[in-house]
């Protein structure tokens, strides 16, 4: 099972240097001066990728002085948070196309967040409502982009 692990985050790792050197360099292009360049978000995407291939790679190899974890089946509620989140997200964009993206987004973090577990009313209205600001003032007022 280390071994596998192992094979499996380098193979990761080595995939997410290629896309990262070749491919997204080829594919994309750089874009014009004073503008966000284009390969910006695929390449913060795959430097994730990367960093975690490596991180599977090296907790394999570290994993052998750790007692083995068995996964058993899947749990009722993963079973149902497997149906429940993307019904959630196609709600979402539904609700996106009737009454924008403000009550699209309450709706997906609000009931994302009920899904998985928060009775807190507080937080029910803050994780939206900073979520939905820190977006606006992230894509309206610095990016100067607009939605939709």
């Amino acid at each position: 099972m280390r071994a596998t692990e192992t094979l499996t985050g380098l193979v990761l790792a080595l995939f997410a240097g290629v896309m990262l050197v070749w491919i997204i360099p080829a594919e994309i292009p750089r874009g014009v001066a004073g503008q966000l360049s284009p390969r910006l978000v695929p390449q913060v995407a795959v430097s994730g990728i990367l960093v975690l291939g490596l991180w599977i790679a090296g907790a394999a190899l570290v994993g052998g002085r750790l007692p083995a974890h068995r996964p058993g089946p899947f749990s009722r509620p993963e079973l149902v948070a497997l149906v429940v989140l993307p019904a959630l997200v196609l709600a979402s964009i539904w609700v996106l196309a009737l009454a924008g993206p403000v009550p699209a987004g309450v709706l997906l973090v609000a009931g994302a967040a009920l899904l998985m577990g928060e009775r807190r009313p507080v937080a029910l209205i803050l994780l939206p409502a900073g979520s939905l600001t820190l977006g606006w003032v992230l894509l309206y007022r610095i990016l100067g982009t607009t939605v939709g």
